[in-house]
C-alpha cells in the first residue's frame, strides 16, 4: 500500500501545513493541494486511497465536499437552492465562476483565480476594476 502512495502524492509538511504534491508536479513546484492541519490532510489522504484503492488525484466538487462533511441537501441549504441542482453542479463539465463561488463559501471557503505562465502564477480578480 506505501508503494501505491509514493507513486501518487509525496506528503511534506511545510510552513503553510500539510503539502501534497500530485504524480505530475514539475520541479520546483509547490504542492497542488494544501491543508492546515493534520486531520484534514489525514482526511484527503483516506479520501485518495478510497474503499477501491486509489482515486485519482484531482479533487471534484463532490470530493470536495465530502471532505469538508456536507451532504448535498445541507449544502444545497446553504447555497439557497434544492439538493438537484447540488447533484447537477457536481456532475456538470463547465460551471459559471460565481456558482463555483457560492458553493465554495457555502463550505467555508473562498474561491481564488490563477492564470499559470511558463514564468509565473498570478492571482486574477473576478470582480471587474471600477475606473
Amino acid at each position: 500500500m506505501e508503494a501505491m502512495i509514493d507513486r501518487l502524492i509525496k506528503l511534506v509538511v511545510e510552513r503553510k501545513g500539510f503539502g501534497l504534491f500530485h504524480e505530475d508536479a514539475g520541479y520546483g513546484e509547490g504542492p497542488a493541494e494544501v491543508y492546515r492541519t493534520p486531520e484534514r490532510a489525514t482526511q484527503r489522504l483516506e479520501q485518495l486511497l478510497g474503499a477501491s484503492g486509489i482515486k485519482a488525484s484531482r479533487l471534484s466538487m463532490k470530493d470536495l465536499r465530502e471532505l469538508y462533511g456536507q451532504s448535498q441537501v445541507t449544502l444545497a441549504k446553504k447555497v439557497g437552492v434544492k439538493q438537484p441542482a447540488i447533484s447537477r453542479f457536481e456532475n456538470r463539465g463547465e460551471v459559471k465562476l460565481s456558482t463555483l463561488a457560492a458553493t465554495v463559501k457555502a463550505l467555508g471557503g473562498k474561491l481564488e483565480v490563477r492564470v499559470h505562465f511558463p514564468d509565473a502564477d498570478i492571482p486574477i480578480s473576478l470582480v471587474a476594476s471600477k475606473k
